[in-house]
């Protein structure tokens, strides 16, 4: 019998798609969980148009699970309200988590459903749903991608979450990525190679700084 909580080996080599708010950032974020203005976002559209979201700190936690959990391909699936939140979380995302490319980052506005949208890029790539994991913190979105034969975990399976073994205490050779390619909203492309060994793994996450 499972406990529930999520272990490395659920995510190795899976391709794993991740939320946004609530999951790799805080939903709480200026001093509210909704929006003030009575809709059931979190952001309102006059906090989108002073882009807010930027200013949002990301949960280190989830930063060491999604560097950590030896994941295939890390993909975003997030809803946003208008084109505005869009780009800003592109740009928080290339800030936090660049180890996710901009090619798989798929941000849909509200009205389209996350588990459809996951199901169609796979679909459209070739990836078995058995090789896929979803993971959110809203469980009508869980709950509707499970029926729809995609494992799903909320995020509180990861709280437990052991990063502590030995992709993180190697001594002898660095952690190494592959080379993305990052794809701005003018399309001129970006090549990043992100590197992480013993002492910027400490600038990322040792200290308790982003």
């Amino acid at each position: 019998m499972r406990t529930g909580s999520v272990r490395k080996s659920d995510l190795e080599k899976k391709y794993v798609f991740w939320d946004i708010d609530g999951t790799l950032a805080p939903y709480r974020f200026n001093d509210h969980v909704s929006d003030p203005e009575g809709t059931n976002n979190g952001m309102s559209l006059k906090e989108i148009s002073e882009h807010i979201f930027l200013t949002r700190k990301p949960s280190q936690h989830m930063m060491k699970v999604v560097y950590s959990c030896g994941a295939r391909r890390n993909f975003i699936m997030g809803h946003c309200q208008v084109q505005q939140e869009m780009d800003d979380k592109q740009l928080w995302l290339d800030k936090h988590f660049p180890i996710i490319r901009r090619q798989d980052r798929i941000l849909t506005f509200e009205n389209i459903s996350k588990a459809d949208s996951i199901i169609e890029y796979c679909a459209g790539h070739r990836i078995d749903l058995k090789d896929v994991v979803y993971v959110d913190d809203a469980l009508a979105f869980l709950r509707e991608a499970e029926r729809k034969g995609i494992k799903s975990y909320h995020i509180s399976s990861f709280l437990d979450w052991d990063y502590s073994d030995d992709y993180f205490n190697s001594k002898d050779e660095p952690i190494t990525f592959e080379e993305c390619e990052v794809v701005p909203d003018d399309s001129q492309k970006i090549k990043e190679k992100h590197i992480l060994n013993n002492m910027n793994f400490e600038r990322f996450f040792g200290k308790g700084k982003v």
